[in-house]
């Protein structure tokens, strides 16, 4: 799932994302194990989770489509 594959990508642990998002470690945890979590949960976790990811670490997120599988994708940084 994409939360624990950015996660992963930008090295922080679900401790460090709650201090950033505020959504618990155990919602944390559920998003990463299950496909369906994200069904089950409020607009307002995805979109502190959705926002963090992309305003604040840069990251893109890449979907299903004719050009590939899902996946992230890292902004260059800027000098």
């Amino acid at each position: 799932m994409h939360v624990r594959l950015v996660r992963s990508a930008i090295n922080i642990s679900q401790k460090d994302l709650l201090n950033h998002t505020s959504i618990s470690v155990s919602s944390i945890a559920g998003l990463e194990q299950s496909e369906n979590y994200f069904q089950k949960t409020t607009k307002i976790i995805k979109r502190s989770l959705f926002d963090f990811y992309t305003k604040k670490k840069g990251i893109i997120f890449l979907f299903d489509d004719d050009n590939g599988g899902v996946g992230i994708r890292l902004k260059e940084k800027t000098s």
